[in-house]
């Protein structure tokens, strides 16, 4: 419950800077107007972090009352936690200055150390201190404080404290209106939960958390490609004609790529949580491969954005995103109602496909001036095919014992990896037999060297 209140918190505290402050940072190739971008940003960052810092001393017991926890065991765990949340929007500034800056191995390094940092603690903690879940807010905390007092340090040698008001203005008139787009998401993806409570009870929840959870980790994957594609894009605000052969291309093997992994998904989520979770959780697997194919749609998403931030109409993202959840809420009860925990997992995959088909339709509608990105649509249908194709295929073998399932999913797995190699042109099949070529070699140059060492 923490976790859903830090993810509800955070992006409207943050004011949407998050998403203002690449256009402004970009709008000017010029380091005054870049500086004058990071610290407006930061300043704002600070007031929005204070607020949040004072509702949670001061108004304890009405977080406790929105997260159905007694106030009196966890009002200390709240308080903490929101203190965490607010040192995390402090830092945002300076970490999507290193990312619009593609310093992207310093941005792994501080990122893998925050990490080290928070299980340390954690461990510590939860383990020898044996103080259960506050350690692990414990954690938190100290993983988000490392974080941002290096990536301050760094934007602080790096950049030089500009501040104009009328920047100020401007991040805030771009990134105000982006706040509900927040909610509107978290509806998309979580209100089902609800839903299917209120159907099916809480043991139906937790069934479904197991499987949503296992899905969920395509996220690794997509939110780096959803936090990599917003600078690069970005990069090209002031030379849009250049977009429209690199944007659909990206688009294309997003699809290849990503869309395999999420295949797989479907293909090994039966033996995977026949492994990992006791009898009654085994019907969870049908989730799996759903909120998979939702986290792999989102970012869809993300790549029909840069007309809304081109032409500095971001307010827009709310309205699409309103229409996706008005849309999707009834979808929602139809089929949680029909199909209990499958149909909450199609209907975030639903909801997701919604808002991507309205704002495709919206930039082709709205921005007819702006960027026309030549997307491969014909090649896009021929690999989703083959990966729907599969997924049936693997649904209507039979079933067999645990080992047997992981053989049956490898070798479904490896067929679809051929056949969707032989749909590559001759120069993508060059660079992927180049890349895997160079990739074994260095392997065993490397393996070579240890053993004579």
């Amino acid at each position: 419950m923490l976790i859903m209140l830090s993810m509800v918190v955070q992006p409207i505290f943050s004011l949407g800077l998050s998403a203002s402050m690449g256009i402004c940072y970009f709008e000017k190739n010029d380091v005054q107007n870049k500086f004058q971008a990071v610290w407006s940003v930061f300043i704002l960052n600070v007031l929005g972090s204070m607020i949040l810092v004072i509702l949670a001393m001061y108004y304890t017991d009405f977080w406790c009352f929105i997260l159905r926890l007694p106030s009196e065991s966890y009002s200390y765990a709240v308080k903490i936690s929101l203190v965490s949340v607010a040192i995390t929007i402090l830092s945002n500034s300076f970490v999507q200055r290193v990312q619009f800056e593609k310093q992207a191995q310093l941005y792994v390094l501080v990122s893998a150390i925050t990490a080290l940092v928070s299980v340390t603690v954690t461990f510590y903690t939860v383990v020898h201190l044996e103080i259960g879940v506050l350690g692990m807010i414990y954690g938190q905390l100290a993983g988000n404080s490392f974080s941002f007092l290096t990536f301050f340090i760094l934007g602080c040698k790096e950049t030089s404290f500009v501040l104009r008001f009328d920047t100020i203005k401007e991040v805030l008139r771009l990134g105000l209106p982006l706040i509900p787009s927040f909610a509107f998401l978290f509806i998309m993806m979580h209100s089902n939960k609800y839903i299917l409570e209120y159907y099916y009870g809480l043991d139906s929840v937790g069934i479904y958390s197991i499987g949503f959870n296992l899905g969920v980790t395509i996220s690794i994957i997509t939110n780096g490609i959803a936090k990599a594609w917003y600078p690069f894009f970005m990069s090209y605000i002031s030379k849009t004609s250049d977009s429209k052969v690199i944007f659909g291309r990206i688009l294309t093997y997003y699809f290849y790529s990503v869309g395999l992994i999420c295949s797989t998904y479907f293909i090994f989520a039966k033996p995977v949580v026949t492994l990992l979770t006791d009898d009654k959780f085994h019907e969870s697997y049908m989730v799996v491969g759903f909120v998979a194919l939702a986290h792999f749609i989102q970012v869809i998403f993300n790549f029909f954005l840069p007309n809304l931030y081109f032409s500095k109409k971001v307010k827009y993202v709310t309205v699409i995103q309103a229409l996706s959840s008005v849309i999707s809420f009834p979808i929602f009860i139809f089929l949680i109602k029909s199909y209990s925990i499958m149909g909450c997992a199609i209907g975030i995959c639903i909801s997701n496909l919604v808002a991507v088909l309205i704002i495709y339709t919206w930039n082709h509608t709205f921005f007819k001036e702006c960027v026309r990105v030549k997307y491969k649509w014909i090649r896009i249908l021929i690999v989703l095919s083959l990966f729907l194709s599969t997924v049936c295929i693997y649904s209507i073998l039979p079933e067999y014992s645990l080992y047997y399932e992981f053989i049956k999913s490898f070798f479904i797995s490896l067929c679809l990896i051929i056949i969707i190699f032989f749909t590559l042109n001759k120069i993508e099949k060059n660079y992927i037999k180049s890349t895997t070529k160079s990739f074994f070699l260095k392997f065993s140059v490397y393996r070579t060297f240890n053993i004579l060492k």
